[in-house]
C-alpha cells in the first residue's frame, strides 16, 4: 500500500514479515510518512516504516484485538495473540484459548484444558499489562474476574456502589 520508494534492501510490496502489525500502527506510519513530529503524542501504535526499510528494530511480540459485536450482536471481547496462541477475554461469557498451529480455524477451545493453564495465565498477564498501558476502561473488571484480584479491586473502590450499598459484603474476597 506504499510506493516502492519507501522500501529498501530486499523488502518489496507483498512481502510477509514476521513482526506483528496492527491497525493502531497505521496512524503513526502516516505521521512518519508526512514527516510530522509525534514526540509527546500518546500513540498506542508505531510507525511501520522502519520495518519496510529493513531496519533492525525492537518490536512487539504480541498483538491485541478489540471486538464489540457483529450484526447487532452486542458482545465485548479483547484478544491477545502471542506466538501460536490466541487468548480471548469474553467479559460476558467463557474465555477462549486456541493453539493456531494445531487449530488454525479456532474450532477447539482449550480454555478449560488443565495442561494449558500456564499459557492461559501468561496470556491473561499479557492482556492485563496491555490494558494498563492503553488505559483500557475495563481493566479493573478484568483483573478482578480473571486474575483473582477481587479484594484489591474492591479496596480501590469508594466502598459504596451507586445505590449506596457496601460493595465489600456482596463480592467474594478472592486471593
Amino acid at each position: 500500500w506504499l510506493p516502492e520508494r519507501y522500501y529498501q534492501g530486499e523488502r518489496r510490496p507483498g512481502d510477509v514479515l514476521p513482526e506483528w502489525a496492527s491497525l493502531v500502527d497505521v496512524y503513526p506510519t502516516i505521521l512518519d510518512l508526512a514527516g510530522a513530529d509525534s514526540a509527546g503524542v500518546d500513540l498506542h501504535g508505531r510507525s511501520l516504516l522502519p520495518l519496510l526499510r529493513g531496519e533492525t528494530v525492537a518490536w512487539r511480540d504480541s498483538t491485541f484485538i478489540e471486538f464489540s459485536g457483529l450484526n447487532g450482536l452486542s458482545t465485548s471481547m479483547v484478544t491477545v495473540r502471542h506466538g501460536d496462541f490466541k487468548y480471548g477475554w469474553n467479559c460476558t461469557n467463557q474465555d477462549e484459548l486456541y493453539d493456531l498451529q494445531a487449530d488454525p480455524y479456532e474450532t477447539n477451545n482449550l480454555i478449560a484444558a488443565t495442561e494449558y493453564a500456564p499459557i492461559v495465565q501468561e496470556m491473561r498477564e499479557r492482556l492485563a499489562a496491555w490494558m494498563v498501558e492503553t488505559k483500557f476502561p475495563g481493566q479493573a473488571f478484568f483483573r478482578a474476574s480473571r486474575l483473582g484480584l477481587f479484594r484489591s479491586w474492591l479496596d480501590g473502590q469508594t466502598g459504596q456502589n451507586p445505590r449506596g450499598r457496601t460493595m465489600g459484603r456482596r463480592y467474594p474476597q478472592g486471593t
